[in-house]
């Protein structure tokens, strides 16, 4: 009875440690895609600020010939 016992008790034990290397692995996995979505909210987040600095530019850049003019002024 005590063999059967320890035998069961080793195959439980094996199960055990392959459960944990496949955990060890998922939490990789997570670490990693956690790391990637931080590098992509920072990438977002950068983007989204270029894009309103282009956009200022651009409007001042528009408005500027809007007022008409090369720079010179003409006086009359």
């Amino acid at each position: 009875m005590e063999r059967q016992v320890r035998e069961r008790f080793e195959r439980i034990e094996g199960i055990l440690e392959g459960i944990a290397q496949r955990q060890d692995r998922f939490d990789r996995q997570v670490q990693t895609t956690r790391k990637l979505a931080e590098a992509g909210i920072k990438m977002v987040t950068q983007l989204a600020k270029d894009t309103r600095e282009l956009k200022r530019s651009q409007k001042a850049f528009l408005d500027s010939f809007r007022t008409g003019g090369n720079g010179r002024t003409h006086s009359r």
